[in-house]
């Protein structure tokens, strides 16, 4: 199993590979999860970008916000602390 702190450590590692995340590079990461993994963990990939200590260019906050607004979905939650997560521990460390 692995923690979300663990997943943050890797997307820390791929930014400072590639010097920027987006759902694309995730993707084409190996031992890396999808970008659409660490939405569903994360609540959206702004906030985990965040917690990464990755700032969004403006055309992916753009992008984000026009996206959530289409199809109607909650704010990124980056308000909302990390905290302590019981089912942090049964997130798969393998994608």
């Amino acid at each position: 199993p692995c923690s979300k702190e663990e997943m943050i450590e890797r997307l820390k590692e791929v930014l400072a590979r590639r010097g920027a995340l987006s759902g694309a590079i995730l993707d084409s990461q190996p031992g890396v999860h999808s970008g659409g993994y660490y939405r569903v963990v994360f609540g959206s990939l702004e906030r985990v970008y965040a917690l990464a200590g990755y700032e969004m260019s403006l055309r992916q906050r753009i992008t984000t916000r026009m996206v959530r607004k289409r199809w109607g979905l909650a704010p990124s939650g980056l308000d909302r602390p990390l905290g302590p997560d019981p089912a942090s521990s049964r997130l798969d460390c393998d994608p």
